[in-house]
């Protein structure tokens, strides 16, 4: 059991691998989490989307922001303590993050 553990090849974890796991969880288009829409539909998958990124990746804002469609990086610093904060009274969140991560790692 051990030896495969060791053994099995590294699963690379791409900021596309992030998002794609974000819109799938959420049912989304990618062209939705890109865009510059204020639905609350689709700015709390991005919002998720860009926390991820930070906590997985330890991405920086000013990229984090690029990646969605070239918005500033407040709004990515916006976006992880938003999540931060809610993950702290919402244990629904903190399920579909701990969901997400999975999705992450097992593909």
């Amino acid at each position: 059991m051990l030896r495969s553990l060791f053994l099995s090849p590294n699963r690379v974890v791409s900021p596309k691998k992030i998002i794609q796991a974000v819109i799938e969880f959420y049912d989304l288009k990618e062209k939705d989490i890109l865009s510059s829409s204020r639905k609350k539909e689709i700015v709390k998958p991005r919002q998720v989307a860009m926390f991820l990124l930070r906590e997985e990746l330890k991405s920086s804002y000013p990229f984090i922001g690029r990646r969605f469609g070239g918005k500033d990086h407040t709004t990515a610093i916006y976006a992880c303590e938003k999540i931060t904060k809610e993950l702290e009274i919402s244990e629904n969140l903190t399920d579909e993050i701990n969901l997400i991560k999975q999705r992450i790692s097992s593909e």
